[in-house]
């Protein structure tokens, strides 16, 4: 005869498979990704919250109504997943990229539907939400906090460690020392000493035009900003927000 509990054993495990998504996730201000595995079918509303204490972010008291969005890009195409949507019901399937997004507090969020704008309150424990994959496992740390609690008050870029550098005149270099020569902006405490990757002349932010705007000079490891490669003389603008890279150094540009 038949071994019914088996059976019933096989669909539920069955059932489960069908339900997990593998999802590589990354944040809007870091360039690097982990891959997680998700159950598809809890509410994202649920699951956010459990997604970023994952991701080792640890949010101070008055950091809780930072507001965010995730995004899901599948197949070149962004999908806005809504608190009550699912990653079943919003079709997005395995290898698709989860992309968190931070909503400014200083813009109006009119255009955005209450609904996209994700919570931080504490919820359940991990088990219900997702397992971390080998990769979440050992490289989460890889997706950086971003950084809420600096505030500032000039023109600035601030480095990984968390170190301000103003920028006050124009143009400033930005680098590693040499003989005769000092960077307005010293890199040198940002990058591993045995295997430094910013050049020592590496580039210069100017004020031009009334913005102030990014000037790569010829480099090993090249500049980048937000992800995408300048070319050396290539003058790019920076905004707000915008992440530079010089190598392996990433830095975020800021204004007050």
């Amino acid at each position: 005869m038949p071994n019914n509990n088996v059976a019933v054993k096989q669909d539920e495990t069955q059932k489960t498979e069908g339900t997990r998504r593998f999802l590589n996730v990354e944040a809007e201000h870091s360039p690097e990704r982990v891959t997680m595995e998700f159950k598809g079918d809890m509410p994202i509303g649920m699951l956010f919250p459990i997604l970023v204490r994952t991701l080792g972010w640890h949010l101070d008291r008055d950091e809780t109504d930072s507001r965010f969005r995730l995004v899901a890009i599948k197949e070149g195409n962004e999908i806005e997943l809504k608190n009550t949507d699912t990653l079943i019901t919003a079709d997005i399937t395995n290898g698709s990229e989860l992309r968190i997004m931070f909503v400014d507090k200083k813009k109006s969020s009119k255009s955005l539907s209450q609904d996209t704008i994700l919570s931080l309150q504490p919820s359940s424990g991990l088990e219900s939400g997702f397992a971390m994959g080998a990769s979440a496992q050992d490289n989460r740390s890889n997706i950086p906090q971003p950084p809420f609690e600096i505030q500032v008050n000039e023109p600035c870029l601030i480095g990984p460690s968390g170190t301000i550098f103003p920028i006050r005149n124009s143009p400033i270099w930005i680098g590693r020392p040499d003989k005769g020569f000092r960077p307005e902006i010293n890199l040198t405490r940002e990058e591993d000493i045995d295997n430094p990757t910013v050049g020592r002349r590496h580039a210069q932010i100017i004020y031009e035009e009334n913005q102030y705007v990014l000037k790569p000079m010829p480099s090993v490891n090249g500049t980048f900003v937000n992800g995408q490669d300048v070319y050396q003389y290539q003058s790019c603008p920076l905004r707000d927000g915008d992440r530079v890279r010089l190598g392996d150094v990433e830095l975020t540009f800021r204004m007050p």
